[in-house]
């Protein structure tokens, strides 16, 4: 279980809230699309998901009838673009 939820931190995920009228048929589209949504958590008015980082941009095809929105942002990828935006920060771990 630990090596797989390493596998996915290295490969990237976007956790992402689900909210309108069709939600269960947008599962059932994304689904037929080939995405895997993992931690599917069913609140009153939405729907958290959790996909990686390379079947989010299938779901913007698919997105007709609801409102997706990124909650978080997670992974190898999304930590390396906050990293080389503070260049004495990498300097400092060079250093060391």
């Amino acid at each position: 279980m630990f090596l797989i939820k390493i596998f996915h931190f290295l490969k990237g995920y976007v956790i992402l809230s689900i909210s309108g009228q069709n939600k269960e048929e947008f599962l059932n589209k994304i689904i037929a699309n080939g995405v895997k949504p993992r931690n599917l958590d069913f609140q009153k008015d939405r729907i958290l998901v959790q996909v990686e980082l390379r079947d989010f941009f299938k779901i913007k095809e698919i997105t007709k009838g609801v409102r997706v929105h990124i909650e978080k942002k997670r992974g190898l990828v999304f930590l390396l673009k906050k990293l080389t935006s503070r260049k004495l920060f990498l300097a400092g771990l060079i250093a060391v």
